[in-house]
């Protein structure tokens, strides 16, 4: 939501992107710390239902 990325993260919408995908990566990356292991990988926005519809797509897309 725009008051969430505002107060909690400080951040415009390019900066919760960079914030999602960069975790996403890390997430990625560390799995190689745990060899035999299945990994699923799901991305959920912490506020979807207060988000604007088309940046909650973007960054999903991005994700």
């Amino acid at each position: 939501s725009t008051l969430q990325r505002r107060v909690v993260f400080g951040q415009d919408r390019a900066g919760i992107v960079d914030i999602a995908v960069r975790g996403a990566r890390l997430v990625k990356e560390l799995c190689a710390t745990v060899p035999d292991t299945e990994v699923l990988f799901e991305y959920s926005p912490e506020s979807f239902t207060g988000t604007e519809l088309d940046f909650a797509l973007e960054i999903c897309d991005a994700v």
